[in-house]
């Protein structure tokens, strides 16, 4: 659906379950009200699809379905510079995140890591990503000089750090990043605007979500039944 479509579309379904308020039913929304609003439902359905956060507790590559969900969204940034430390085992990658644009507007461009290759010299190994209290073992320092089979990673203030055994691992670096990229934001003033990203019949799973999401804001500022969505997106 383009962008006049998905407008059409969730004033449908907010007309159809405005059941609660007034007499007039369903509330005029503003352009960019819709706007904002389909926009966070789209950010809040990849995340569940995404995270397994879901009815059927699947993650993304956890089943067909999951990939065909979110596969368009899929990309991959080869060849990125990597920082070395002089004194320890890391390397860095700066602006995990980064940006992009699309006409006018710039937005974040990754969402999540799915997987690393990292390049050294005429080698490649496969990153893994593991929490920052196991990322403690892999640390190099004065007193601990860990065997690193293979590159694990942790991500820290918008930088993925990147853990190796120097021994096995010579420079120089280069990194093939695989991530779920941020979907491109909707703006009702781009005809072009819409969710190409994603499957069509998930589309209207995201416009139901927006109408649900803007109707509840509507009827009440304290009752709130989508509060996993802040959390979602902060993981």
């Amino acid at each position: 659906m383009n962008i006049s479509e998905l407008h059409i579309a969730f004033k449908v379904e907010a007309d159809k379950n405005a059941v609660n308020i007034g007499m007039s039913g369903c509330p005029s929304f503003l352009p960019e009200e819709i706007d904002y609003w389909l926009y966070t439902a789209y950010l809040s359905k990849i995340a569940t699809k995404f995270t397994g956060n879901n009815t059927i507790k699947q993650p993304f590559e956890g089943n067909i379905k999951r990939v065909a969900d979110l596969e368009n969204l899929v990309k991959t940034d080869t060849s990125l510079t990597l920082l070395s430390e002089t004194n320890t085992n890391r390397l860095t990658m700066e602006d995990f995140r980064s940006s992009t644009t699309y006409g006018d507007d710039t937005q974040d461009k990754r969402m999540y890591f799915i997987e690393g290759v990292l390049h050294f010299g005429t080698d490649l190994a496969t990153i893994s990503l593991i929490s920052h209290e196991h990322a403690q073992n892999f640390l190099q320092t004065y007193n601990n000089r860990p065997w690193i089979e293979n590159p694990v990673a942790t991500l820290e203030d918008n930088k993925l750090i990147i853990f190796i055994d120097k021994d096995l691992m010579k420079g120089p670096y280069k990194l093939d990043l695989t991530y779920l990229a941020y979907p491109h934001r909707l703006n009702n003033q781009d005809i072009s605007s819409g969710m190409d990203e994603i499957p069509e019949y998930m589309q209207y799973e995201v416009v139901k979500l927006a109408a649900d999401m803007a109707l509840e804001n509507v009827e009440s500022q304290r009752v709130k039944s989508h509060p996993q969505y802040v959390a979602q997106l902060a993981e």
